[in-house]
């Protein structure tokens, strides 16, 4: 499961009419998983995925423009990261500008982990240092990011497990729910109008967004 997407894509790109199988060849280590596929407005595929050895994770990306896929760019990297198969770093354009995730630990709990985003204004060339998405500082699950290109930067929406401290998932053992949270990040990084948009949700389920006018 860690590399389907992965896999599905190479199998895609090699069985296309006229292929050359090395033109489409991954820039990806094969001790690599929890990719993230999205084709941005140019009509090019932007892929991200995590790389791992005994010490550090790797967050990374690529492009591909129609005829072969770009080097590798590291988005980030660190040894206090929360990798996990179902909670997945990806990437979103607005434009030249880029917006990344990832998740890490804030305590040795095992659900303690902070959301952790960055910025490119280069196309994915150049990445920002990371910074937290969200303004709770509790030792608790934050994750499961969706995103939307909106007006110059991007609406994102995150589970938030401020009000469950103490509860892992079981929050009858906690002092609350988990929440979903949102706010706007501008293209220059500045988290604006944070608030709560369910008070009550699933701990550890995929989440999902559009705009509707």
């Amino acid at each position: 499961m860690r590399l389907f997407v992965i896999g599905l894509l190479s199998f895609m790109l090699a069985c296309s009419e006229g292929a050359n199988y090395k033109q489409y060849d991954l820039p990806v280590d094969n001790i690599s998983g929890e990719s993230s596929l999205l084709i941005n407005d140019e009509g090019n595929l932007l892929l991200s995925w995590v790389e791992s050895n005994d010490e550090e994770h790797f967050l990374k990306f690529s492009s591909f423009d129609g005829i072969k896929w770009q080097a590798a760019t590291t988005i980030a990297k660190g040894n206090d990261w929360f990798v996990n198969w179902a909670d997945f770093p990806a990437v979103e354009a607005n434009g030249p500008v880029m917006f990344s995730h990832f998740l890490q630990k804030s305590s040795s709990e095992t659900f303690a982990y902070d959301v952790m985003f960055t910025l490119s204004r280069d196309n994915g060339r150049s990445w920002d240092n990371p910074q937290k998405l969200h303004s709770d500082t509790t030792l608790t699950e934050h994750g499961f990011v969706s995103v939307v290109p909106y007006n110059e930067g991007f609406y994102v929406t995150w589970l938030d497990g401020r009000f469950s401290a103490g509860g892992g998932h079981d929050h009858d053992t906690g002092s609350g729910a988990m929440t979903i949270r949102a706010a706007y990040v501008g293209p220059n990084g500045t988290i604006q109008n944070e608030q709560e948009i369910d008070h009550k949700t699933c701990d550890c389920c995929q989440t999902d967004i559009t705009l509707v006018n």
